[in-house]
């Protein structure tokens, strides 16, 4: 791990080439946010305002992550890069960012601040975004299954309140016919009406009769309460699956804002790097012609190579030219033998960090931005083009290093 000196008091010149990539925190000793860049808000969807003196926790940062925070923030080292902790949304959502931080000592008190410099982590939301569209896929199969299953009940519910009828009209016939039956008078043994004697073998008919319709009452009984207990059945399905129904439209929608973040960032990473290879495009070309495999040994040659010059090894100044230290102010005895990032201001970091991590990757990197600290403590925004070579038989690089003029850089 690359270790980044503490910062001291001096201000900080905002540099628009890094801030347009990468996000930039800074919390003071109580953990409250004191600073929260454009990037930031483009990501969380916070804007400035909304966040300032609030506590980091709770509001940027999953609680669950709070104690390896702490350890973050709290390290020995002063200094910590790489460190993956995500970063809560303003609706929601947790976007996983690779974070590096250095320590900013306040004005006036012995409290540091702390810087931290940090850049979303694709490979990760990828994988989140395959899971998130495989339980699209799931959501959407359990929503057709539901269908289904709605449409299969509709249908037996049909059936069941069409055999309810037929039994309630059978049941309405039945009482009718009683009704009737009851209305005519009843004969006493051997009294005759209307010059008729029943005989007993009809008294004893209708007790059969009378027999026969209590059963039957009590069997239409039964099967009331039999299709009661179904239709408060159907009557609870059909609740749950309107709440499923809803549920699944909920995450419809859900996964539909979530389609259109996905497609949004997509849209922003392709601009992003759109516009890295048009500046890689119209910086490629500021190598030297005379640059070869092998690296001149002789000094007086290096000092020749135009513009502002170095060869590094493993992070380290191994030659520098006149140019390149006029550049930064030192000479060159107390530039040989320096670590490349004792020259680099904080807000250099981002740019050079993905630089080397692209190489590690296995990628062609030979470009990239930073801001350099002069001996006076002033910064300059440069573009550095680099070019494999060896130096005493081991792997290098020639670094050329060029001003950039911010003016310039806004217009276009």
């Amino acid at each position: 791990m690359v270790k980044i000196k503490e910062a001291g008091s001096n201000t900080i010149k905002k540099s628009p080439i890094i801030f347009k990539d990468s996000l930039i925190l800074k919390i003071n000793c109580n953990q409250q946010i004191i600073k929260f860049n454009a990037k930031c808000q483009q990501i969380t969807g916070y804007e400035e305002d909304e966040i300032l003196n609030k506590d980091i926790f709770g509001t940027l940062i999953p609680d669950r992550y709070k104690s390896y925070w702490n350890d973050f923030i709290n390290s020995k080292n002063k200094t910590v890069d790489d460190l993956k902790i995500p970063l809560i949304t303003k609706n929601g959502h947790e976007i996983m960012i690779s974070w590096a931080s250095f320590p900013v000592k306040n004005q006036g008190n012995n409290n540091y601040d702390v810087n931290l410099v940090g850049n979303v982590v694709s490979d990760w939301n990828d994988f989140i975004e395959k899971n998130v569209s495989r339980d699209k896929r799931n959501i959407s199969e359990k929503y057709d299954t539901s269908l289904k299953l709605v449409s299969e009940l509709k249908q037996i519910n049909l059936s069941l309140e069409k055999k309810n009828q037929e039994l309630e009209k059978d049941l309405n016939k039945l009482e009718g016919k009683l009704k009737k039956k009851s209305e005519e008078p009843i004969v006493e043994p051997g009294k005759i009406v209307n010059k008729s004697l029943y005989s007993v073998s009809e008294l004893f008919g209708g007790k059969k009769k009378r027999q026969e319709y209590e059963n039957m009452m009590r069997e239409l009984d039964e099967r009331e309460k039999i299709l009661n207990k179904i239709e408060n059945k159907l009557v609870d399905d059909k609740k749950k699956i309107n709440e499923q129904i809803i549920e699944f439209k909920k995450w419809r929608q859900r996964l539909e804002q979530l389609e259109n973040e996905l497609e949004n960032r997509k849209k922003l990473i392709d601009r992003q790097e759109k516009l890295m290879m048009d500046e890689i495009t119209d910086t490629k070309d500021t190598l030297p012609i005379n640059f070869k495999d092998e690296l001149p040994t002789n000094q007086d040659i290096f000092d020749k190579i135009p513009g502002c010059a170095a060869i590094i090894q493993r992070g380290i100044l191994k030659k520098v030219n006149d140019s390149f230290a006029e550049l930064i102010g030192y000479n060159v005895r107390e530039i040989i033998d320096k670590s490349l990032f004792d020259f680099i201001g904080p807000e250099g970091f981002s740019d050079i960090e993905r630089f080397y991590f692209n190489r590690l990757k296995g990628e062609d990197a030979y470009f990239y931005q930073t801001v350099l600290v002069t001996k006076d403590n002033n910064q300059i925004n440069v573009e550095v083009v680099t070019k494999p070579t060896f130096f005493n038989g081991e792997k290098a690089d020639i670094a050329v290093v060029k001003k950039v003029d911010l003016t310039d850089n806004d217009k276009n």
